[in-house]
């Protein structure tokens, strides 16, 4: 509609100014008549003009804030999906942090639980990353959307989760596994052909066992990249309940302290 009417005042302007019927003892009244009218055509040309581009403006501001509205409450929902995961990997790393400490302390041979001993054996060498969802964040990363969040310390915090919380859990988690598949490597590589529990218990309690489980268990910051990971996570989605009050309550996090 407002393409139309700005047509049909350049249309009426460009008619006034090649209008040359006028009397001619009115030429010059005719000419500031002329000039009066084009002027105010195009002032109501430049006027819709600058209406439409505001009005497209706006219209294009509100689909970017619903856009970025449905990616934060579908980030609350990835969020707290990752931190009900990183509960359960913390859970199961404190558990093994228990069996490694037994190891170190073992009783001498003949008064150790064999099945307490098989039980941490085992688990020690167990292990279960973290996997968090990135596929909502990297595609609105990727579409260069995320500039259009308009709460700079909900983005802030989100890029900040994203590229440097994650890299440090990722680096952290990597040089653990290192840790832990030394430890492995060291067990799966005897050849003796003992599988008993005498002859694990050799194994373990040897210097090198002692020492790889020690170097487990003294380089095991994990939990401490889980907490500042979950929370932040926590951070951000108190931020999305804010903005957008009435999504979902904030009552997940009650139930996990």
């Amino acid at each position: 509609m407002a393409f139309q009417e700005i047509a049909d005042h350049t249309k009426k302007a460009i008619n006034i100014a090649i209008d040359n019927h006028a009397p001619v003892h009115s030429v010059q009244h005719d000419r500031w008549h002329k000039f009066k009218e084009i002027g105010l055509e195009i002032a109501i040309i430049v006027f819709a003009v600058s209406l439409s581009i505001w009005l497209h403006g706006i219209g294009e501001h509100r689909h970017e804030q619903q856009q970025v509205r449905s990616f934060l409450l579908g980030l609350k929902r990835d969020l707290r999906a990752d931190i009900n995961q990183l509960y359960i990997v913390m859970n199961e790393d404190q558990q093994r942090q228990q069996q490694l400490q037994y190891l170190l302390e073992l009783p001498p041979f003949e008064k150790t639980d064999q099945a307490r001993f098989d039980l941490a054996y085992t688990e020690i060498t167990k292990r279960h990353a973290f996997t968090p969802i990135m596929s909502r964040y990297d595609g609105f990363k990727s579409s260069g959307k995320l500039t259009n969040i308009e709460n700079n310390v909900l983005l802030e915090r989100i890029t900040n989760l994203y590229q440097s919380q994650l890299s440090i859990l990722r680096i952290t988690e990597q040089n653990w596994m290192q840790q832990q598949a030394s430890l492995q490597t060291y067990l799966d590589n005897d050849f003796s052909g003992d599988d008993n529990f005498a002859h694990h218990y050799q194994l373990i309690n040897a210097r090198k066992g002692k020492r790889l489980a020690a170097r487990l268990l003294e380089r095991n910051n994990l939990l401490d990249t889980y907490r500042n990971y979950i929370d932040l996570g926590a951070a951000i989605i108190k931020d999305i309940d804010a903005t957008y009050p009435g999504n979902e309550a904030s009552s997940f996090f009650s139930q996990k302290k």
